[in-house]
C-alpha cells in the first residue's frame, strides 16, 4: 500500500517536484514515524528498483532526487488517468459539432479505462485525495457527455439502467443525472416512473438539506404536463 500511496503522490503532484515532507504526509498523515526520513528513503529505493525492473532498457530513470524532494518522469499518454483526462476535455469542446452517436461511442471507450473505484481505493493524503476527486469528478462529467448524446440519438432506453445507480446518492451531479433519469423514463413511456424518480431524488436532496433546482422542477412539470419538449432533441440539450 505504501509503495501505491508514494506513486500516486509522484504521478498526482501538480508541481512535478514533490518535497519529502509532503511525502511523509501522504504516507503517514501527522503520525510520521521516529525514523520517518529512513522509511521515506527505504520506500523510494523499493520503488525506484521496482520501476527500473518494469524498464531495464530505459536510459535516464523514472525517479529522480533533487536534494530533499523526488521526481516522476512521464508523460501524460502513459498515464491511463491522464489520458482520459484529455479525451474528456477534447470531447466537452467538440461534442455539439461531432454526430451524438460518435461523442457516445468515445466517451464509452474513454469510460472502458475505469474498472472500479479510483486509484483501485488506495487512500493516501491530500494530495492523493484532492486528485482522487478530481478524477471523480471528471467521470461523472463524461457520464453527464455520453447520455446526453444518448439522448440525442434516442437511445433512452439504453441508457435508463445506467443512470438508475447514479441518482441513488447524494452528489454534486445528483440533479443533472435525475434530469437525464427522467427524461429517459418518459421516452420509454414510463411517465409515472420518471415522477417517481423526481420525488425519490427531492427526498434525498431535502435529507442533506437541499432542494430541487429551478430545472429540475420545470422537468417535473413537463412530465405532469406530457410537455412535447421532454421529445424533442432540445429535450436532451436541457438535460446536460
Amino acid at each position: 500500500m505504501a509503495q501505491q500511496i508514494l506513486l500516486l503522490a509522484l504521478l498526482l503532484s501538480p508541481a512535478g517536484l514533490v518535497t519529502s515532507e509532503a511525502l511523509k504526509y501522504e504516507l503517514w498523515g501527522d503520525s510520521w514515524p521516529d525514523n520517518s526520513e529512513n522509511s521515506l528513503h527505504a520506500h523510494v529505493s523499493r520503488l525506484r528498483r521496482q520501476l527500473r525492473e518494469l524498464e531495464p532498457d530505459r536510459d535516464i530513470p523514472r525517479l529522480l532526487s533533487e536534494h530533499t524532494s523526488y521526481q516522476l518522469l512521464f508523460t501524460d499518454e502513459e498515464v491511463d488517468g491522464w489520458r482520459f483526462r484529455a479525451t474528456v476535455w477534447e470531447l466537452h469542446k467538440r461534442a455539439d459539432e461531432m454526430p451524438p452517436e460518435l461523442v457516445a461511442a468515445s466517451v464509452r471507450s474513454a469510460l472502458a479505462d475505469w474498472r472500479g473505484p479510483v486509484f483501485g481505493g488506495t487512500v493516501g493524503g491530500s494530495i492523493c485525495r484532492v486528485g482522487g476527486r478530481a478524477l471523480e469528478k471528471l467521470r461523472y462529467e463524461a457520464l453527464e457527455l455520453l447520455f446526453r448524446a444518448e439522448l440525442r440519438c434516442g437511445n433512452h432506453a439504453r441508457i435508463v439502467p445506467e443512470l438508475v445507480p447514479l441518482v441513488t446518492t447524494y452528489t454534486p451531479f445528483l440533479q443533472r443525472f435525475s434530469e437525464q433519469l427522467m427524461i429517459a423514463l418518459y421516452r420509454s413511456g414510463r411517465q409515472v416512473e420518471a415522477l417517481q424518480a423526481y420525488q425519490q431524488v427531492k427526498n434525498i436532496l431535502v435529507a442533506h438539506g437541499d432542494a430541487p433546482g429551478d430545472r429540475l422542477r420545470k422537468c417535473e412539470q413537463a412530465v405532469l404536463t406530457q410537455n412535447s419538449v421532454l421529445v424533442s432533441a432540445s429535450a436532451a440539450l436541457h438535460a446536460a
